[in-house]
């Protein structure tokens, strides 16, 4: 019988700047947790749109199963890489998600995220990443 289950390779972890050789050491961390997916608009999507938004690799990112579960559903501002220089990239794609897919987040949660991307980005954010809609 075959098995679907990877059991070696090489990832790369933008979040800890390390390679990772074993399977089990890997997890695959969706960007915008799925809980908080769930919160901001999620629950009323088809069946298609959560399985696109489950699988969509451009906001999927292998990491350390350690630091993974040290993330768990927390965004930015609540979570940040340990690397300083992945902390640009992560809400940066995290903000794209939120617009591509279009969540509903309350203004002051909105402004939130704003500063945190100013802050590890600086002019590279820009706060229409972030605007509902667009």
């Amino acid at each position: 019988m075959l098995s679907n289950k990877v059991v070696s390779g090489k990832w790369y972890d933008p979040y800890s700047d390390r390679n990772l050789y074993d399977a089990d050491e890997v997890e695959i961390d969706h960007i915008v947790p799925l809980s908080w997916a769930w919160a901001h608009g999620a629950s009323c999507w088809s069946r298609e749109k959560r399985r696109e938004f489950h699988n969509d690799q451009k906001f999927l990112v292998p990491m350390a199963a350690s630091l993974n579960s040290k993330k768990g559903a927390k965004i930015p501002g609540e979570w940040s890489p340990p690397v300083t220089r992945a902390r640009c990239g992560y809400i940066i794609k995290f903000a794209r998600a939120v617009r591509i897919y279009g969540f509903d987040i309350p203004q002051s949660e909105r402004d939130r995220l704003n500063r945190v991307g100013k802050d590890w980005c600086g002019e590279r954010f820009s706060t229409t990443f972030l605007d509902a809609g667009s």
